[in-house]
């Protein structure tokens, strides 16, 4: 199985995809936390300029079928080139803050009791649900 990504400092891209490996967010993260680091297997499959990434990236994602059969979580070309680096002037800041002003969280003031029992039936569903993914991963390694 293969996970197909972007990145213009690959070294960087790497650290970051190990240091994620141990607070999985996806299956490829969950892969490197169950299976090493030693077990991924890293290559540069094409360099290309900036601008081209997304394009490259949703190529490669169609070409090793890494959405559908492998670790890759979306079909691509979804990172905003523009936004690399940014800082939000301090006028946007206030304009985000006044928008947000009057607006009540979704979880205010809710406090959600779980019973013992079904504590134990989402962790029995949790295990189960890692157990079929991890079965998965190693039956296609």
């Amino acid at each position: 199985m293969s996970y197909i990504g972007q990145t213009v400092d690959f070294q960087k891209r790497k650290k970051e995809h190990l240091y994620t490996g141990n607070k999985p967010q996806g299956a490829f993260h969950l892969a490197i936390k169950i299976f090493g680091k030693e077990s991924v297997s890293w290559e540069i499959l094409e360099e290309c300029e900036e601008e081209l990434l997304n394009d490259r990236e949703i190529y490669w994602i169609a070409y090793y079928d890494s959405f559908e059969n492998g670790f890759n979580n979306d079909r691509g070309g979804r990172y905003d080139l523009n936004q690399r680096g940014r800082v939000a002037s301090e006028e946007t800041r206030q304009k985000q803050s006044i928008s947000h002003k009057g607006i009540e969280p979704w979880n205010k003031g809710k406090h959600y009791k779980i019973s013992d029992e079904g504590r134990a039936n989402m962790r029995i569903a949790r295990l189960e649900y890692w157990a079929k993914k991890k079965a998965k991963m190693q039956s296609d390694k």
